[in-house]
Order: structure tokens, then C-alpha cells, then sequence
């Protein structure tokens, strides 16, 4: 019986069963073939992958395990990982600037000692408002709003500023309480911490 009929025949196989089934007809040499097709197409869309997203900024990466760990891989490790992966970066990179991917955007780590330069740039170039639309998908969550306006701006100085006075009272009772629980009063007793 053919293959392809006992698809028809057989019906509480399941479409795995009935996929293994048929790659039992296909000659051995058809398959590698296929395997050789497969691979060669998603080999050319690594190089293209990799040649059409260079960075727009020139520093190195840092956080890759090996040259053959794709950058999505980087990225969702980054959510587990991405304390260390920066530590990485800050101890082989001294004193200098490198990137981070992580999901949704790279960013750029500067040293302390670049701060400085940061601060004498005009607010034109190192506005921060675009960045965080991008990271949190501004266009499907209606963040463009903050890129065509100086609504947060006017938020923050006319509504959070002056309830800032309100607020201090019950931040102040928020610690004092926090710092009862955490750290009982001790009478005239040293505690060692770890």
C-alpha cells in the first residue's frame, strides 16, 4: 500500500505519525539534499541578517559565549543574565564604551568618566524620550504622544511638584517603618554584618 493513501485510511494517526510515515518514502539521497537546501538557506540568512543590522553607534559588544551564539539568543539571556553581563563589560572594557543587547533595543554603557561630556551636549542630541518610546513599543501603546509634545514635562512640574510636600510625610513613615522591621533597636549591643 502506498503512503500517501494510508493517510486517508488511518484516522487516529497522529499528523507527526503520518509526516514520519511519509519521509519513509522519500529516498535517502532526497533527504540530504533537503538537509543541505535547509541549511544553506538559513546560513544566507545569517550572513544577510548579520550584514543589514550593523549598529549605527561603533563600540564593541560584550555578553556573546562564543561567535556562534546568535544575537536573539544574547538578547533573551540578557533577562536572566544582565547584571553580570554588564559587570563583564565594565571589567574588559575599562574606561571605555560598549553596547549591551537586550530585548527590544541595544543600549550604550558609558563610563563615568564620560559623563562629563554627556552633560556639555545640547538636550536636541541626547534627548531621552526617544529611547523609551522605542523600548516600550510607543506606537502600539500611544506613546508617540510624548515625541510631538511636552506633556510629561508639564505633568512633572505643574501636578508631581507641587504634591511633592504631601507626599514627604508619608514617605517618612513609609522608612521609619521599614527600618523597625529590617533593623530592630538594638541597646547599646555591636551587630556584625556579613
Amino acid at each position: 500500500m502506498n503512503t500517501f493513501n494510508s493517510m486517508n485510511t488511518t484516522s487516529h494517526e497522529t499528523l507527526f505519525q503520518q509526516l514520519v510515515s511519509n519521509l519513509d518514502g522519500i529516498p535517502l539521497m532526497d533527504v540530504h539534499w533537503l538537509i543541505y537546501v535547509a541549511f544553506g538557506a538559513w546560513l544566507c540568512s545569517y550572513v544577510i541578517h548579520v550584514l543589514l543590522s550593523s549598529s549605527t553607534v561603533k563600540v564593541p559588544f560584550v555578553g556573546y559565549q562564543s561567535v556562534f551564539e546568535p544575537t536573539w539568543f544574547l538578547r533573551l539571556r540578557f533577562v536572566w543574565e544582565g547584571g553580570s553581563i554588564i559587570s563583564q563589560g565594565y571589567n574588559k572594557f575599562k574606561g571605555s564604551i560598549f553596547q549591551v543587547r537586550k530585548l527590544g533595543t541595544d543600549i550604550v554603557i558609558i563610563p563615568p568618566n564620560h559623563i562629563d561630556e554627556v552633560r556639555k551636549l545640547s538636550q536636541d542630541k541626547t534627548r531621552s524620550v526617544e529611547p523609551f518610546i522605542n523600548d516600550f513599543a510607543g506606537q502600539y501603546t500611544r506613546g508617540m504622544v510624548f515625541l510631538q509634545s511636552d506633556l510629561q514635562n508639564r505633568v512633572i512640574q505643574q501636578r508631581l511638584t507641587p504634591k511633592l510636600v504631601s507626599l514627604t510625610k508619608v514617605m517618612k513613615e513609609e522608612l521609619d517603618y521599614a527600618l523597625t522591621k529590617e533593623m530592630p533597636h538594638m541597646k547599646g549591643e555591636t551587630l556584625s554584618a556579613p
